[in-house]
């Protein structure tokens, strides 16, 4: 008979699967939008629900991660607690801080945008994410942020 301990450890054990559904769903979801203020806002949707399931899916009882309401910030930083193994591949590691730091930057950019009527200092942000416009200004409305 298996106790409730060991099924929790074999739980444990098991490395969850990124949702291999996910790039299409995204494609769905992102690949048509020409408003950058809507694909930061659906862009940040999908990164909260993508951190929230992946975290969700190593606790022992995720049912206590939805009382606990966490703010996308704060989600952000208990992933980085479970997920953020520092290796000895310095180039690996660099690219895991800058993934997160652009995480970050996205929340950030969402709040300016969802809380200021005219938003400033959002290039900045856009950097930090990694968006690239082949040597154009970086900002929201210009159309090859958008693809």
């Amino acid at each position: 008979m298996t106790t409730t301990y060991q099924r929790e450890a074999a739980v444990a054990d098991e490395e969850p699967k990124l949702d291999r559904s996910l790039p299409e769903r995204a494609g769905k979801l992102l690949d048509n939008l020409t408003d950058g203020t809507l694909l930061v806002l659906k862009g940040h949707l999908l990164i909260e629900e993508i951190l929230y399931n992946e975290v969700s899916a190593r606790l022992a009882h995720p049912e206590f991660l939805d009382k606990a309401n966490l703010r996308f910030y704060q989600l952000l930083h208990l992933a980085r607690a479970i997920f953020e193994l520092p290796t000895a591949d310095e180039k690996r590691n660099k690219r895991i801080d800058i993934m997160w730091d652009g995480i970050e930057a996205l929340n950030t950019l969402r709040n300016r945008l969802s809380h200021r009527l005219e938003p400033t200092d959002i290039e900045n942000l856009l950097v930090r994410m990694r968006v690239n416009v082949s040597g154009k200004p970086v900002s929201l409305e210009n159309r090859s942020v958008m693809g």
